[in-house]
């Protein structure tokens, strides 16, 4: 055995002289360099296989190793770490035989020695089990994530900040890329779907009277329920033919539909097209135009809640969506850089 091995290289050692601490610290540099040499390979084999992984993915991955000073003091101090912890128990415990035992072939286990060595077995198959366990919960999360159908088609869909910069720009923007064989369509909006978006305070003018709740709330291109392909169940869609559209018509969803029509038994939801609402402190009141069907507008946490949409250039955009046509989405994409790189 490996063991039995290095106990006789350490009776050897120690016979001519050497320490205790100078074979300690040997079992621990070889553990770390052991480790060293891992992470190297780990490396070279990732760099060898990241263009495929591009290929197969169709997205432009990047391994910012050396460029990123946190990700390089993580894997290195960690290796380091690991190397030292895996080398502790056999460099103090082989450096603690007695030459004369071990060269006489006489090296006996203790029963607390031998206990130990149970234990670090069970740890370690304890950890290999939950890893297992945990790796398992991973992967199903995210075929959950993949297989969730969100309600929204997010599908070739490209996403583009816009600042105080760009966003004056947004229609010249929007032309120039609609302009391009790489783009199906362009839409605009304050926050991105799948984050949390903001909660505000609006008013719903019923047959009971003013009736005040919060809700969820999202401004957007007149374009954004057509390029995410959401369903409308009920009204209109945002039109640009129509001058109270901007700021004074409110998509809202089919969740607050429902809750707006808790008090009023019977009613269907299509009664709610024409109604007043808006945020009555903000002298932004209009009316209902359209309701949606339900779709999740914030993380795959959370459940659907209520929602409203409006449309408010005056108010601003932060995120740019782009559908791609995905025939060549390489080329697509550096058409969009193209485009961009002109604003």
């Amino acid at each position: 055995p490996a063991a039995r091995i290095r106990a006789r290289e350490v009776g050897v050692r120690k016979s001519i002289g050497a320490l205790r601490i100078q074979l300690g610290f040997q079992f621990i540099s070889e553990s770390v360099l052991i480790c060293l040499f891992s992470l190297a390979l780990a490396i070279v084999m990732v760099l060898l296989a990241l263009p495929y992984v591009r290929n197969l993915s169709e997205r432009e991955l990047e391994f910012p190793l050396f460029t990123d000073p946190t990700l390089f003091a993580i894997l290195f101090g960690g290796t380091i770490f690991t190397g030292i912890l895996a080398g502790l128990y056999p460099s103090l415990y082989l450096s603690s035989f007695q030459p004369a035992r071990v060269l006489k072939g006489s090296i006996v286990s203790g029963k607390s020695k031998s206990i130990f060595r149970n234990a670090l077995v069970v740890v370690q198959f304890t950890g290999s089990v939950f890893l297992i366990i945990a790796t398992i919960f991973a992967v199903k999360q995210l075929q959950f994530m993949q297989d969730k159908d969100p309600g929204f088609n997010r599908e070739q869909v490209m996403m583009l900040q816009l600042n105080n910069k760009t966003f004056p720009k947004y229609n010249a923007i929007k032309e120039s890329l609609l302009g391009s064989t790489a783009v199906v369509a362009v839409t605009a909006s304050q926050q991105r779907l799948g984050n949390n978006l903001h909660q505000t305070g609006v008013v719903y003018h019923g047959a009971n009277g003013a009736k005040e709740l919060a809700v969820s709330q999202n401004v957007v291109d007149p374009d954004f329920l057509s390029l995410y392909k959401i369903e409308l169940i009920a009204g209109r869609n945002f039109s640009k033919d129509y001058q109270t559209d901007n700021g004074k018509a409110y998509i809202i969803n089919d969740n607050l539909a429902r809750e707006l029509l808790r008090d009023d038994k019977g009613s269907k939801i299509e009664s709610l097209i024409g109604k007043r609402f808006g945020f009555g402190g903000m002298d932004s009141v209009g009316s209902i135009i359209g309701i949606t069907k339900n779709f999740n507008f914030n993380s795959l946490h959370h459940k659907v809640e209520t929602l409203c949409l409006l449309t408010q250039k005056d108010w601003g955009f932060s995120e740019m969506s782009v559908r791609l046509k995905g025939t060549d989405t390489r080329d697509e994409i550096e058409k969009i850089k193209a485009v961009w790189k002109k604003v």
